[in-house]
């Protein structure tokens, strides 16, 4: 039987973090449809180990655990589909051309076009990192986790977060020289 209790709280962090659970699988998927897919899963698996949650303890980095663990499988299960990059319907008009939504119309468009390009070529490159890399990256720089929270998050010590966050710059430096973007 089913604790209404945690029911009730559940909503609420279903709807606290869910925002936070999106944004970070987008970050790391780059893709709208498969973060909204990864969040999903996110909170049924939250839902179903809740009573295993301690209280007291920081819920957000018991979510950001789930939600890493969650794209881990995700990326294991492209990589052996082999799969190439893809494109959600919800981007595509209806001539059959992907839309791109642009998150601020006030630049020129030129600039606009720059920018997309760029963040387009660095998803590209972070998606060439090894996962354990790529997380560390994304939680560093993209949620602005500092060495301690993204410690806690992954369950490793400091030095590796360190470590890891070192080795993915140099690896990221050297592919965009040898791509010509350095």
């Amino acid at each position: 039987m089913v604790d209404t209790q945690n029911i009730v709280s559940f909503d609420e962090l279903a709807e606290k973090h869910g925002n936070q659970i999106l944004n970070l699988a987008y970050r790391l998927t780059g893709h709208y449809a498969d973060a909204e897919d990864i969040a999903q899963e996110v909170l049924v698996k939250a839902f179903k180990n809740y009573a295993q949650f301690k209280q007291g303890t920081n819920l957000s980095a018991w979510l950001y655990k789930i939600t890493i663990n969650v794209y881990r499988d995700y990326r294991r299960y492209n990589t052996r589909r082999k799969t190439a990059a893809h494109v959600s319907l919800d981007e595509v008009n209806s001539n059959g051309q992907v839309q791109v939504p642009l998150a601020n119309d006030t630049g020129n468009s030129e600039q606009i076009l720059e920018n997309e390009q760029q963040n387009k070529m660095l998803m590209q490159t972070l998606n060439k990192l090894e996962t354990k890399h790529k997380v560390v990256v994304v939680l560093r720089v993209m949620e602005h986790k500092s060495y301690e929270e993204i410690s806690e998050i992954l369950g490793c010590p400091v030095g590796t977060v360190k470590s890891r966050m070192f080795y993915a710059c140099e690896t990221l430096r050297k592919m965009m020289k040898k791509s010509g973007n350095i």
